[in-house]
This record gives C-alpha cells, structure tokens and sequence, in this order.
C-alpha cells in the first residue's frame, strides 16, 4: 500500500470532522469490528457517515453521493444503497441497545 493511498483515506477521513462525525464517533463507532467492513473499498467512518446521513436526513442517494463527493469522497449511489441495506440493521440494534426506558406513570394533561 502506497503512502499517498494511506495519506488519501486520512483526507478523507479527517474531512468529516462535522458534529454528526463526532455523534457517531462516541455513541456507535467503537462498536463494529473490523470483520464487518472487510473487503470494502471505503474506511468505517465513511460508510457509516454515509448511513447516518440517509436514516438521520432522509436524503435520497443521489443527494448523499453528492454530498459526500463535496467532501472528496467519490462513491456511486448504488453503492450507498448497498451500504444503508447492509448496515441498517446493525445500526438500529445498536441504537435499540442505548435507548432509554420508558417510567412506569404516564402523565395525561387533561386539556
């Protein structure tokens, strides 16, 4: 592997440092293993920004591969499509995990 290669996924990486990056840094980046990116072209943090633009934003997959080519990233639509049918699960059983339970009394205003 190059250096430039090397030095080109760390531009890119280091280009979504937005709040929405940090969002997924803390609460569900940690979490996957390597195993399940394996054989993508693209670093976790790429691929799951780009899942976490589409459930988040509702955006449609041509608007996130703009987006993300904004940002230097050169994906196809097709591909993000296959990356959001992948990893939704995953990322809704991690969210389903932190999600805070709901008391016992429910309040009822009467008006």
């Amino acid at each position: 592997m190059s250096s430039s290669f090397v030095r080109l996924n760390i531009c890119m990486i280091s280009s979504f440092g937005s709040v929405a990056s940090n969002v997924i840094k803390n609460q569900i980046f940690y979490i996957y293993s390597k195993k399940i990116f394996k054989g993508h072209c693209f670093p976790k943090a790429i691929i799951l920004q780009a899942v976490y633009f589409k459930l988040r934003f509702s955006l449609s997959y041509r608007d996130l591969e703009e987006l993300l080519s904004i940002r230097g990233v050169k994906v196809d639509h097709a591909t993000i499509q296959r990356w959001v049918f992948k990893f939704t699960p995953l990322v809704e059983q991690q969210f389903r995990k932190r999600k805070k339970l709901v008391g016992k009394r429910w309040r009822l205003d009467a008006t």
